[in-house]
């Protein structure tokens, strides 16, 4: 029986797309699929496994996994989440997508409740603002999920900054 295992690791900072299609293009000949997970900093792995069994089908792959995107540089690894579903129950899955919703930098300052500005400063100067989920040609987009947990743990100071004289 064909079983698709899906394992989620997390990583100390989120992967561009960049270093995602590396990875698929000098990807395992078993036809391994990677992809970023849509809440938080890490990686998703697919993998087809022949198996009996579930347990057997997880067990098979996880050290072989773990080995190649090691090879990747993408250590250390601290598993997250393991998924064992039969090929069946993945395809009628995918034919319902779970995406998530998304946000462009004007829904993201709507969240937030500050200007389309701020939301441009926040992303590139502030250490823990999250990652665009993708980038597009009209920008960057982000997760609700990931933007409402900026914002519930944003330590925010409404005015401006105080400038202090130098000399």
């Amino acid at each position: 029986m064909t079983w698709v295992v899906e394992l989620d690791y997390l990583t100390n900072e989120p992967l561009s797309i960049a270093e995602l299609e590396k990875i698929d293009r000098e990807g395992d000949p078993r036809g391994w699929y990677t992809g970023p997970l849509p809440d938080r900093a890490g990686i998703r792995v697919s993998a087809y496994v022949e198996s009996e069994d579930p347990w057997d089908a997880g067990a098979k792959v996880m050290p072989v996994l773990e080995d190649w995107l090691r090879r990747h540089g993408l250590g250390p690894l601290r598993r997250a989440k393991l998924r064992v579903l039969s090929e069946e129950d993945y395809d009628a899955e995918a034919t319902c997508p779970d995406t998530p919703e998304l946000l462009s930098a004007a829904d993201v300052a709507d969240v937030l409740d500050v200007s389309r500005q701020r939301v441009h400063q926040l992303a590139t100067s502030h250490p823990r603002f999250p990652e665009p989920y993708v980038r597009l040609a009209t920008g960057p987009i982000w997760t609700l999920p990931v933007i409402e947990r900026f914002r519930d743990t944003w330590d925010r100071r409404p005015g401006r900054r105080r400038l202090t004289a130098v000399g």
